[in-house]
């Protein structure tokens, strides 16, 4: 993403941004039923996209 000195792409892109965090944790809570990923500790299968294998 690239915004340079517009404030209207600045603005779409944090828009981006908030709705990618938002969709984050929304997986977070779906697969591992915690809100903070950091409260079940990190795990290899999480990072590699396989989702709750631990």
């Amino acid at each position: 993403m690239s915004a340079k000195d517009d404030p209207e792409q600045v603005r779409d892109h944090l828009g981006r941004v908030r709705e990618l965090m938002v969709a984050r944790q929304h997986a977070i809570r779906s697969v591992l039923g915690v809100k903070n990923v950091w409260h079940v500790g990190p795990f290899a299968s999480w990072a590699s996209g396989r989702g709750g294998d631990r």
